[in-house]
């Protein structure tokens, strides 16, 4: 009976332990957590502080790719720290599992030494309700205990528990190399990454200058199409002028065409009225020089002197209608070369 409680106290005792052992470990992780956290909160505000001095010395472009570096590098923290809080469930699940496992290992070890040292078949366990409304186990315990047999339990249950121990090392080395080489993957990746986006900003600062300088020489390009578009528009203006100019002037010309048109047609009725009346006078004249020939008699002295100053007359009529005829003519062609 003794030796019973002494197991039962026993592994009471290792599972307080076991979960002293998981509290402060959860303790631990929540203390590292905070800290962890705290460290980042100063690094941030010291940054801002430097981001507050330098911000007057950056230009906007500047500070655009820096809050686009700055949201690619949140989003990777944000990517970090849910991996982290995966990580941390995981390892919560399996310390739990461990120590469900180890309360499992524990109740086979008590159950082999019930049956293999006390050498009782029949061990039950019985529940006996106590003051406080805790059930507490009573066993049942053989008349005789051998030390042999203890002794056997224990050689077994240490070698078995040295096998167990060399295997965990062993997969615990493993695993520690698996982590040195992630962490040093990690850090190379890293330091590549760091190595990356500053190449990519001094390439986004390179590129942005490129922008600048095209922006520069579309303003000036703009600017010299304005100019010419100015010098275009006032040449036009000045072109409509002159054709408003040139119409004038051509609806004057029109206007004097017509008149000169229309006197060229007067002076060509004048013209035939003026030939008419010198056919009439050539008509005159021819009769009165028949008369004067075909007279038997011969003309009277006065009648000689009438009709010769007549003569005259007429003859001097014809060569100014003839000379007149002549000027309109010139006049004519001198309209119709115009």
């Amino acid at each position: 009976s003794l030796t019973t409680q002494g197991l039962a106290v026993t592994r009471f005792n290792n599972a307080d332990q076991m979960d002293e052992i998981i509290q402060q470990n959860e303790l631990l992780m929540k203390e590292n957590d905070y800290l962890s956290a705290f460290l980042a909160r100063l690094e941030e505000e010291e940054k801002n502080l430097e981001d507050d001095v330098e911000e007057s010395l950056l230009s906007p472009n500047q500070k655009l790719i820096i809050a686009l570096f700055e949201t690619q590098q949140l989003d990777k923290e944000k990517e970090h720290l849910q991996h982290q809080l995966v990580f941390t469930q995981v390892k919560e699940h399996a310390l739990v599992t461990a120590a469900e496992q180890k309360l499992a290992l524990l109740n086979r070890l008590l159950f082999q030494f019930q049956r293999e040292v006390l050498g009782d078949q029949q061990v039950s366990n019985q529940f006996m309700q106590t003051k406080n409304g805790v059930e507490q186990i009573i066993h049942k315990m053989p008349k005789q205990v051998f030390a042999s047999a203890i002794q056997n339990f224990y050689e077994k249950q240490i070698s078995l528990m040295k096998l167990n121990i060399e295997q965990f090392t062993n997969q615990f080395n493993i695993v520690q190399q698996q982590m040195q080489a992630q962490a040093q993957n990690r850090a190379a990746a890293k330091a590549k990454e760091g190595g990356l986006s500053q190449i990519d900003f001094e390439q986004l600062e390179i590129e942005n200058n490129k922008l600048q300088d095209k922006v520069a020489t579309r303003n000036q390009e703009m600017l010299r199409v304005k100019l010419s578009a100015g010098n275009c528009m006032k040449n036009l203006n000045k072109i409509k002028v002159d054709l408003n100019q040139v119409v004038d002037r051509k609806r004057k010309y029109d206007e004097d065409v017509k008149e000169k048109q229309k006197k060229i047609s007067e002076i060509e009725k004048n013209i035939i009225k003026t030939k008419k009346e010198l056919e009439q006078d050539n008509k005159v004249l021819q009769v009165l020089r028949q008369k004067e020939i075909f007279a038997h008699d011969g003309p009277q002295g006065i009648d000689y002197l009438s009709l010769k100053v007549m003569q005259n007359t007429l003859e001097r009529a014809v060569s100014d209608i003839e000379r007149k005829i002549a000027i309109k003519k010139r006049e004519i062609d001198n309209m119709r070369i115009k």
